[in-house]
């Protein structure tokens, strides 16, 4: 089956291991599927067009897609994502405008997706990464997956950033926009890595919580208006401790 610039299939290493793909540019059709079935492909990177408003044939390939990347340039019907059962990587920043369901999705193990009202089910003990876009949710939200070690949010505007969560496995912590005021109530142990930035403070911003962490490594935390730092000798006394906080611009 010719292959051509539009439509090719690549092996290539992955975070979730070595993976066959379907790279497609261009609307997805019947000559799409026969060439990830006839290559054994267990993946699928996909640039669809205006064309194309939903996502529903790739449940036809769906029996053993691990990998899944998908780029829209439109706003796409994505319900059928949650019946990817085999779905171990996706990758979808579609602007998806439909419930999903994610109970199903046992073996999910790195998530990067367009928040929206009705998300469900990120509870499986599989997940471990999870990107979150134009969103309003507290991290709290994530404590039900209980190996998530990787979490990264992009707010809405200056919606309130609310820390307050439990999250036992958390190793890295990136929130990008928003409106900061504290970090109390964050209780993660393991937490290495924590960054804010583009955000603004709503008022001073207590730091004395991140002295307490004893995993902690690397903070950044870039505000986007003049604020006022509390704590930040406490943070600055462990010298184990890289920490860059201040404005946009100044650090």
């Amino acid at each position: 089956m010719p292959m051509s610039e539009n439509l090719y299939v690549k092996d290539q290493k992955t975070v979730v291991g070595p993976v066959r793909c379907l790279a497609l540019r261009g609307r997805w059709d019947a000559r799409a599927t026969e060439t990830y079935l006839a290559k054994a492909c267990n993946g699928v990177q996909w640039y669809a067009t205006e064309d194309d408003d939903s996502c529903d044939l790739l449940r036809e390939v769906g029996a053993n897609l691990t990998f899944l990347s998908l780029r829209a340039a439109k706003r796409m019907s994505d319900a059928s994502l949650s019946e990817l059962t085999s779905l171990r990587f996706l990758d979808c920043l579609n602007r998806g405008k439909d419930a999903l369901e994610f109970v199903r999705l046992r073996q999910l193990e790195q998530l990067a997706i367009d928040d929206r009202n009705d998300i469900r089910g990120l509870s499986s003990p599989s997940l471990t990464a999870v990107t979150l876009s134009s969103t309003r949710r507290p991290v709290s939200f994530f404590a039900t997956a209980p190996n998530l070690r990787e979490l990264k949010l992009q707010m809405v505007g200056k919606h309130p950033i609310s820390l307050a969560a439990e999250l036992p496995e958390l190793r890295s912590l990136m929130v990008l926009k928003g409106s900061l005021s504290s970090f109390a109530g964050l209780n993660a142990p393991q937490l290495e890595n924590i960054t804010i930035d583009g955000a603004y403070a709503s008022g001073p911003v207590d730091l004395r919580p991140l002295a307490h962490m004893p995993a902690l490594r690397f903070v950044t935390i870039g505000i986007k208006n003049p604020a006022e730092f509390v704590g930040l000798d406490a943070l600055s006394g462990r010298q184990e401790v890289r920490a860059s906080v201040g404005e946009v611009g100044s650090r």
